[in-house]
């Protein structure tokens, strides 16, 4: 299944699109839902669904802006325009900003339904072309060529799942229990395949989320450190720090809002 999220600032609105039966026939599922732009952005960073279906008038953060946010980023999700008549202008904006389409209200299914297929089209190959380059990662160098395929696929699984839960208790013990693999040879075979440790992957993740966090919210620094998965301030000051060669607080102060 392919994962949704709902982005319109009326409740009746997400929820009228999300009661349509027509998500899981066509290979489809709405994980969550947000109510306005900002709130939209921290879900997508953190859910990273495959396709987004946002509204464009919204306090704190508009449509058109929410994709501008994410214009260049390699693992973007594909934008579905939710719109009204009236907003038809910003429409053909967002068109221009790479949407697939958009769904006029009030929704039809049958459209939304079409949409939907030549999205999972686009989708399709877009998995197809990131599972060749994994291969080429695994077998061409970047890590040692005697990585067997079977272990690279478990790892590259439990990397889109630490990708998707690393603000989560995370450890060696608890990713070797759910996935049935030795702790000794995860940790081995992870750095094999990486080239950097499960510590140092996970850390990565959390500090970067952290950083996209002090640059587009309002959350305070002790927030921000619940929200990426460190409960002592002090440890994700020092982490953050480390990786990025200035505290948490310098670097607010770098992106004022």
């Amino acid at each position: 299944m392919y994962k949704v999220l709902l982005v319109d600032d009326e409740e009746l609105v997400v929820e009228s699109l999300e009661g349509i039966n027509i998500w899981k026939p066509e290979g489809f599922e709405v994980v969550d839902h947000a109510f306005n732009g900002r709130v939209a952005y921290e879900k997508i960073l953190l859910t990273k669904p495959d396709v987004v279906f946002t509204d464009i008038r919204m306090p704190k953060m508009n449509g058109l802006d929410l994709m501008r946010k994410f214009c260049n980023a390699e693992d973007a999700p594909l934008f579905v325009v939710i719109s009204g008549y009236a907003e038809f202008s910003y429409a053909k904006q967002a068109i221009t900003l790479g949407a697939l389409g958009y769904c006029l209200k009030p929704f039809e299914p049958d459209e939304i339904s079409k949409l939907l297929c030549s999205i999972k089209v686009k989708l399709d190959e877009k998995f197809n072309k990131t599972k060749e380059k994994k291969n080429e990662y695994v077998n061409e160098g970047i890590a040692p060529k005697d990585v067997d395929q079977m272990g690279g696929k478990v790892i590259y699984e439990i990397i889109q799942y630490i990708d998707r839960n690393f603000f989560k208790e995370i450890s060696i013990h608890s990713i070797s229990k759910d996935f049935f693999i030795n702790p000794n040879y995860f940790c081995g075979l992870f750095k094999k395949t990486i080239g950097i440790t499960f510590t140092e992957y996970i850390t990565k993740c959390r500090i970067t989320y952290a950083g996209d966090l002090l640059k587009n919210s309002n959350y305070s620094i002790s927030e921000i450190s619940q929200k990426v998965g460190y409960n002592n301030l002090y440890y994700f000051t020092k982490m953050f720090k480390r990786i990025n060669g200035i505290s948490p607080s310098q670097f607010k102060m770098t992106f004022p809002l």
